[in-house]
């Protein structure tokens, strides 16, 4: 039996047919377009900060290819899930790209540390779309330092694994060899449908 990441939703939960449904970097796209100025006009600069984490988060990011032709990704370099690490890419990003729109980084630890140096920098309008949706990170895109977080809830995990345990051990219906964890896009506009992320 096997968990994972499943599909994610801008503002719910979906499934095959809902027209909200679609894998994580698909609609870190389409919010990313819809955060663009210029109605819906999509940034030409993206950078992806962090992607070298495990094969399925690295295969995630690596979907990217789904934006739009005039939205061009111009970095990739790996974090290593460490907040120091990831601030001196962050740095490297923006001496490189100083007209730098969005950046995609795989933690939260990794975006706060990113987020220092882009306004250390003068680069405070980089948008930052990240994923775990802590407590911290929510409050973060509520003040506007994220753009967004991805929703991925060990709570959900945890009682999805005992669910589905205790269904095994059952005699009743059993679980799905592989079960997708549901995935939510927290914007702004959205803040209450984040699950919480560890009880206290």
């Amino acid at each position: 039996m096997q968990l994972r990441p499943g599909k994610a939703v801008h503002g719910r939960q979906g499934g095959a047919g809902d027209p909200g449904a679609g894998h994580l970097p698909d609609q870190v796209a389409v919010h990313v377009q819809h955060l663009a100025p210029g109605g819906g006009r999509v940034p030409h600069r993206h950078a992806r900060l962090g992607a070298a984490d495990g094969v399925q988060r690295a295969q995630r990011v690596h979907r990217f290819a789904a934006l739009p032709d005039n939205a061009e990704v111009v970095a990739n370099q790996p974090g290593m899930f460490n907040p120091v690490k990831a601030q001196d890419v962050a740095d490297s990003m923006i001496q490189a790209h100083p007209d730098l729109d969005y950046v995609f980084v795989a933690n939260e630890a990794m975006a706060f540390a990113a987020r220092r140096t882009f306004d250390a920098a003068g680069a405070r309008d980089v948008r930052i779309v990240t994923e775990n949706g802590t407590d911290e990170g929510l409050a973060a895109v509520q003040d506007g330092r994220f753009a967004a977080t991805v929703a991925n809830s060990p709570k959900v995990i945890g009682e999805t694994a005992v669910r589905n345990t205790v269904a095994l051990l059952g005699d009743g219906d059993k679980p799905k060899k592989v079960t997708e964890i549901p995935l939510t896009l927290i914007t702004g506009e959205n803040l209450a449908d984040a699950p919480q992320y560890c009880p206290g």
